[in-house]
């Protein structure tokens, strides 16, 4: 992932987390923490352990303290 300002330049970000919740029966919510590289870029590994209806919230944290969140659906087939 990488996050840019509304001019396109990278943003100083602290850290960022993806959690996935499964939207058609009850399976908890699992949490990933994206690894920065040296380039302002964050990258991490998970599954969607089956098809469905998916939330995606996005959590980044920037070096002034502010805190971003988006969610967003999807459908895994």
């Amino acid at each position: 992932m990488t996050v840019r300002d509304q001019q396109g330049a990278s943003t100083g970000l602290q850290s960022v987390s993806l959690s996935t919740t499964m939207l058609d029966m009850d399976m908890g919510t699992d949490t990933i923490e994206l690894a920065s590289n040296t380039h302002g870029h964050f990258s991490g590994a998970g599954s969607l352990s089956m098809t469905g209806d998916w939330q995606i919230r996005v959590v980044i944290h920037t070096l002034d303290g502010k805190i971003h969140v988006t969610t967003f659906s999807l459908k895994n087939q």
